[in-house]
């Protein structure tokens, strides 16, 4: 990371935890929509936007992006900066004509509506789609799976397969008529959606083709795994706090815990693994967006120290680590559930192995 890009990734951080800095705990009890909104006012949605719509360009800084992302994890914010930045409003703003979707970026930017991406289908998550674009009709049918915040989006980003084989993003409210969501409970213990769409009417503006099809799928998916690890690292820094801070004033035959060196030396491991996944994803961000073999490296090593990070913080708690009025628990929960969305460390290492057999 450069100089400059130090600076603007600092005052981001600075900003996130201004926006979040009232609240006694985290964001974790906050809707969507009351997150965003915060964001929005501390102008760090409106920043992400290019310049050319009155932004200040830092989606082109996946550096900054992963600080901003870092801090919301810490706070557990990171749910509609994922679903509405990282899937929603950067792809809408790099793939549509600037003048078609003017007003819904605004609108966005100021903290008054909500774009979520919708792009995995089926129980496996793929980001292959097989949801329907009729460009004759201009119908759209399928489903997706595992949406977050759709309940709370006042539109849809959609990836879908055109009728003459190509791959085109749509974007659609989600009130129109033939769009369906059915919720259900993650392992975080909040709503997830699954979206269908049955031969939904879409108007001329309203999608657009991908020039490079499913390569521009596959980029946007990488960029946003990148930053759901570095979300993920932030949430496990907030856990690893706790429990640096219960051993502290947890006395044990008149001394604190913290001073036994069994336990100081867990806490150290889970903090020398949280930051060599920062580390990670630094290396990861600052290559080309062509190394498949970095990003992989990088969330492998994000799943690695969050699932370490936890089992310590459990670990060092005993049982007060798992009562449902503590903060511990919660962090496991949401760390849990960014763990499985992001996919299993195999499912990474393959993919890391295919790019070096390539």
């Amino acid at each position: 990371m450069n100089a400059v890009s130090s600076e603007v990734a600092g005052a981001v951080r600075d900003a996130a935890q201004g926006a979040f800095r009232d609240l006694p705990a985290s964001a974790y009890h906050l809707s969507p929509t009351e997150i965003w909104t915060r964001f929005a006012n501390a102008e760090l949605i409106s920043a992400v936007l290019p310049e050319r719509q009155g932004g200040a360009g830092l989606a082109h800084s996946l550096e900054v992006l992963c600080a901003l992302f870092d801090e919301a994890g810490k706070v557990l914010a990171h749910r509609p900066l994922w679903s509405g930045l990282a899937l929603g409003l950067i792809p809408l703003a790099e793939h549509f004509e600037p003048h078609i979707i003017r007003h819904s970026t605004s609108l966005q930017g100021k903290g008054r509506a909500l774009t979520v991406g919708a792009f995995t289908e089926g129980s496996n998550a793929s980001w292959t789609p097989t949801t329907t674009l009729n460009t004759d009709e201009l119908t759209l049918t399928g489903a997706k799976s595992f949406v977050w915040d759709a309940r709370d989006a006042d539109q849809l980003l959609v990836s879908a397969r055109t009728s003459n084989g190509g791959v085109a993003l749509v974007h659609i409210p989600t009130a129109r008529d033939g769009v369906a969501l059915v919720p259900f409970t993650a392992t975080d213990e909040r709503p997830v959606f699954a979206v269908s769409f049955d031969a939904v009417q879409v108007e001329p503006q309203e999608w657009v083709a991908l020039e490079s099809g499913q390569a521009d799928i596959v980029a946007i998916r990488r960029r946003a795994e990148i930053l759901l690890a570095s979300a993920l690292v932030g949430a496990a820094t907030t856990a690893l706090e706790l429990t640096v801070s219960h051993v502290r004033e947890r006395h044990q035959f008149g001394r604190a815990i913290g001073s036994f060196q069994a336990v100081a030396m867990r806490a150290a491991d889970a903090w020398i693994q949280l930051e060599v996944a920062r580390a990670s994803i630094g290396h990861a961000v600052t290559v080309p967006r062509t190394s498949v073999l970095a990003d992989a490296a990088a969330v492998v090593w994000s799943l690695r120290a969050a699932s370490f990070t936890i089992d310590a913080a459990h670990h060092l708690h005993g049982g007060v680590g798992v009562g449902l009025d503590y903060p511990l628990w919660m962090f496991t929960r949401v760390c849990r559930q960014l763990e499985l969305t992001l996919g299993s460390e195999a499912r990474h290492l393959l993919r890391a192995q295919s790019a070096l057999a390539d």
